[in-house]
This record gives C-alpha cells, sequence and structure tokens, in this order.
C-alpha cells in the first residue's frame, strides 16, 4: 500500500512535532480551561486556611482535626494577599509547578532514552487525570509532584556525575514534597532500596554521601513532627475510601486509559498492516551502560513502591488511605516508563496510532470527569442563587449539608472553629445569614442534632437545602420531607433544593429521623419508628439493614 508507507514515512519524519502538538492541546484542555472555574470542595479548604491571611493560618494548623498542609497554604497566603480571591490566581501556584514539572521530567527522560521518548512521556504523564487534575488544583498536590521530580532528576543526575551537590538539592526536595502530601515520603523507602540493589549489583558502593539526602530531609520535617503525630492520631476522621483489593492496585500500575489505546492501536495497524508490528530493543539506548540499567532500576522502584506501600499499610492498620492522589508521586515514573515500553514497538506508525487513541479519549464526553473537570462543583453559581433568595427572603432557613467526611465523625453540635472548616465553601461564596449544618451522613453520635435540625425545618412552610448531590444526606432529607413537601430543584451540583408545602402537617406524627436510614456499612440498628415513605411503603422490621430509602431519578451534572 504506498498511500500507507507515505503516511508512515510522513510521520516518522514529523513525529516529534505531531506528539508536541498533541501534549499542547492536551495541556490547553486539561490544565487550563478549568482555570477560571468553581473551586471545588477541598479547594475552598485552601481558601479557609489561607484566604484570611497569616493569623487564620496559625489558626488553621491548630485545627488538627481538618489539617492542611502547612507549607503550600503559607504560599497560598501570599498568593491571596497579592492577588485576592481570584480562582484562576489562586490555581496559578499549581500550573507553575506541573509545568515546571514537566520541564524536568522531559530533561530527566531524555537523559537517559532520549528526546522523542521524553515527549511521549509527558503526553502518558498528562493523559492520567489525576495528574491533569492537580495541574489546575488549587491543592499541594501539583506543588508536591513537581518536588518529586526535582528528587528524580537530582538523583538520576548525580548516578551520572557524582557531584556532592545533587544529593543535597535531592534532600530538599524530598522534604518539599512530604510537606506537600505525608504521603511523598514513601519516595524514601524507594530511594533506599535502590542504594541496597545498586550496592549489590556494584553499580554503586555505599559512601556517606548517600545518607545526606536523607538526613537533611530529616531536619528540615522536624517541624511538620507534631502535625503528623496528631494525623496520626485521628486519622480514623479522614478515611474515605474502602480496602483496596488487587485489582485496584493493578489499575493503579497499569492505567485502564493506556491499555484501551495500546490496544486500539494495535487493532488498526493490523487492519492496515498485517504483520508489521513487533517488538525491538529501544534504538536510543543510553552510551553508559550504568546509565541504562540503573535508570530502569530507579524508576521501576519509584513506580512501584508508592501504591504498594498504601496498599499494605490499608490493610494492615484497617484504615484504608489507597486514594489515587495519595501515590500520585508513583506517575512521573510511570509514565517514563511507559513511553520506553512504547519506543520498544516497530514500527513507528504504532507510536503514532498509540499516542491519537490516547489523544481522542482524553476529549470523549465519557472521560472520568470527576478527575479532569473543576466545574462538576459548581459552589460559585449554588451560593449564587442562595444568595439571591436570602436578599429577596431574609429569615428563610436554608440547611447546609457538609461535604466533608469528618463531618460524619465528629459529635454534633459541633463548635464555631469546627463549623466554619465543614462549611468552608460558604467561606469562600458567602451566604448571608445563618446555616443549619447537617453531616455528610447520618451516625449516632450526630442523630440527636439532626433530628433537631429537621424538626425545626418540620415547623417552617417553606426552607431551602444545599448539600453535595452524592451525599447520603440528600435521600434521607428528601425521605424525611417529600410527603408532606413538594421540592424545586434549583441546582443539580451542588444540590440546591426548594420544599414547599404542599398538605397541612399531622400534628399526630412522629417527626424524628429513625436510624432505619443509617446504611449497612455502619453496622447499626434500627430502633424507633420509621416513616412508610423512608422504606418503599413498608416499615422495616427490628435488625433490618438497608442502603437506600427512595428510589430516585439520577441527578445529572449542569
Amino acid at each position: 500500500m504506498p498511500f500507507l508507507e507515505r503516511v508512515e514515512s510522513w510521520f516518522t519524519r514529523f513525529e516529534w512535532r505531531i506528539v508536541n502538538g498533541l501534549v499542547i492541546l492536551l495541556v490547553l484542555r486539561r490544565c487550563i480551561s478549568p482555570l477560571p472555574s468553581s473551586l471545588w470542595l477541598d479547594e475552598t479548604a485552601i481558601w479557609w486556611a489561607s484566604g484570611g491571611g497569616f493569623s487564620n493560618w496559625v489558626e488553621a494548623m491548630k485545627t488538627t482535626q481538618f489539617q492542611q498542609s502547612p507549607l503550600y497554604t503559607l504560599l497560598m497566603c501570599l498568593v491571596a494577599q497579592v492577588a485576592g480571591f481570584n480562582e484562576a490566581a489562586l490555581r496559578l501556584p499549581s500550573v507553575a509547578a506541573m509545568t515546571a514539572g514537566a520541564v524536568l521530567l522531559y530533561r530527566a527522560c531524555r537523559s537517559v532514552f532520549g528526546p522523542l521518548a521524553a515527549l511521549h512521556s509527558l503526553l502518558l504523564w498528562i493523559s492520567l487525570g489525576n495528574v491533569s487534575f492537580a495541574a489546575a488544583d488549587s491543592r499541594p498536590y501539583g506543588v508536591g509532584l513537581f518536588a518529586v521530580i526535582w528528587s528524580m532528576h537530582t538523583f538520576l543526575r548525580w548516578l551520572q556525575t557524582g557531584k556532592a551537590y545533587l544529593v543535597i538539592g535531592n534532600g530538599i526536595a524530598i522534604a518539599i514534597a512530604i510537606y506537600c502530601s505525608y504521603f511523598y515520603g514513601v519516595i524514601l523507602i524507594a530511594q533506599a532500596a535502590f542504594v541496597l540493589i545498586g550496592h549489590y549489583r556494584r553499580w554503586l558502593r555505599m559512601r556517606l554521601v548517600l545518607l545526606v539526602s536523607p538526613i537533611l530531609a530529616g531536619l528540615l520535617l522536624i517541624p511538620a513532627i507534631p502535625l503528623v503525630r496528631a494525623l496520626a492520631a485521628e486519622a480514623y476522621l479522614h478515611s474515605v475510601s474502602e480496602m483496596p483489593s488487587w485489582t485496584d492496585l493493578g489499575v493503579a500500575w497499569i492505567p485502564p486509559r493506556w491499555v484501551i489505546a495500546a490496544a486500539a492501536a494495535t487493532g488498526i495497524l493490523a487492519l492496515l498492516r498485517p504483520g508489521r508490528i513487533h517488538l525491538t530493543a529501544y534504538a536510543a539506548e543510553p552510551s553508559s551502560p550504568l546509565k541504562r540499567s540503573a535508570a530502569l532500576y530507579w524508576l521501576a522502584l519509584l513506580a512501584v513502591a508508592p501504591a504498594l506501600s498504601l496498599f499494605f499499610y490499608s490493610h494492615i492498620n484497617k484504615n484504608p488511605v489507597f486514594m489515587p492522589r495519595y501515590f500520585l508521586s508513583m506517575t512521573p515514573a510511570l509514565a517514563v516508563l511507559g513511553a520506553y515500553a512504547a519506543h520498544c514497538f516497530q514500527p513507528a506508525m504504532w507510536r503514532g496510532l498509540f499516542a491519537a487513541s490516547l489523544f481522542v479519549m482524553s476529549f470523549l464526553p465519557g472521560d472520568i470527569r470527576f478527575w479532569t473537570d473543576h466545574y462538576i462543583e459548581d459552589w460559585r453559581s449554588a451560593s449564587a442563587i442562595l444568595r439571591q433568595i436570602r436578599q429577596e427572603e431574609p429569615g428563610v432557613m436554608i440547611l447546609a449539608g457538609s461535604s466533608f467526611i469528618e463531618s460524619m465523625h465528629l459529635p454534633m453540635p459541633v463548635n464555631a472553629v469546627q463549623k466554619r472548616w465543614l462549611l468552608t465553601p460558604q467561606l469562600a461564596y458567602p451566604i448571608p445569614g445563618p446555616l443549619e449544618l447537617l453531616p455528610l451522613e447520618l451516625r449516632p453520635w450526630n442523630e440527636l442534632d439532626v433530628r433537631r435540625t429537621m424538626n425545626g425545618a418540620a415547623e417552617r412552610d417553606h426552607f431551602l437545602v444545599l448539600l453535595p448531590s452524592s451525599a447520603p444526606m440528600v435521600q434521607w432529607t428528601f425521605g424525611r420531607f417529600l410527603e408532606d413537601y413538594q421540592l424545586a430543584i434549583l441546582h443539580a451540583n451542588p444540590l440546591v433544593v426548594r420544599f414547599e408545602r404542599r398538605v397541612r402537617r399531622h400534628a399526630s406524627r412522629d417527626a424524628a429521623i429513625g436510624s432505619a436510614v443509617i446504611p449497612a456499612e455502619t453496622g447499626a440498628r434500627f430502633v424507633g419508628v420509621r416513616h412508610p415513605v423512608a422504606t418503599g411503603g413498608r416499615v422495616p422490621q427490628e435488625g433490618e439493614r438497608t442502603h437506600r430509602i427512595l428510589s430516585l431519578p439520577p441527578l445529572h451534572t449542569r
């Protein structure tokens, strides 16, 4: 097929420019376009810790129940003083850090595998949903990723040159990464394992200079010891994920998006040019055998250690922390290894189809929007709706549900400081007047306070509810009021609902919320009177457990 041969020749000639163009378009779509959008939940927590100046930052650091990165929030204090409350400006530190990280990642991969593989590593890295999300996110993970890549780059350079100042830079980079996320400290485990393997395989000899990096990082991290101890003592407050399975671990190591793109490229090329696909040794091998072998071992350890450590930590301590943002430190090494593997496939047209498939998948509507688009939680417009209603009806009651997992672990009522950080979206986008706090989920230690709040709402002819659309409290609130009130959904995510009384309330009805609405995983047993609408028209039996109390249509994001 002369036409296909010409296309393959053209792609081989312009491969660098084509992949570079795909990288730029992907960055614009996934990292730049969300910058002006509304802050989402966790970003409003950063604003709570930094928006009020240095004194507010000190107060936030003392609130160990809702701990934020001290280094990053201090940086955001400076940004807030200069730029004020501006969504794009608050996200610029992450954009700048990830841009610098991308440059370092390119240089690190180029020094080992060549410029073309380095460019493919950037494409693979940015295509990961968690990475592109961190790049435009006003949270510390973008800055932490830059520090991880900096440590990886300096260590690779030290292996090649042996210059001592690079080890000092490695120690500083590790300390910054751990200050941004304590889970990034796993890279020290990978580095220690590499030193032992390198000594055994005689790549390098044990030298005192190797101790400079961990010792320097440890000294710089001394101020964080009280915060780490407080976080460990209250770790149960922050656990939101389920216990990871081996499948979860495999998905972390081998991203499904890469597998699908590789399968698509293989299938298309097999149809067009049967028998042409084959594996070969990567042509752009480094000149030094030490450089090649040591780099592959180092990258493999960096790619494996974070997810594996959190996997076993979750199972051993029975406190699941296996969340994608906690093992983001593995993504740079994973991307470099993925680019190396892609360049072992021949012909070059396969790499082009793989890159194009990966690019197209990132633009499909069915992409994992939660990890890529900040505007799915539009607190800005939801608060604007409630602000307008409050101006027209100053006395209207608003039940505001907290989206934070900590809210269902704290006994209620909470104190004033706790209420501030449980309702951080309303600090970023203020709503005038009082707000009645609801937890994310009903538990025995907050049920009495929720009962009091619901009884107060039941005395009103109309009231408003602001809840995260995926929170269990949505179903419970609807189940409590749906029979006596008609509702109008004013905003989808977060959910803003107006309840208007349609019939006069029966005085004999028990207004209590029974524990029938507690999900099965809490292990609670049902007691008290249940409302028939809460279980589809029937009264559950004593000891029965259920997950849902209403069959409501799904709520779609605007």
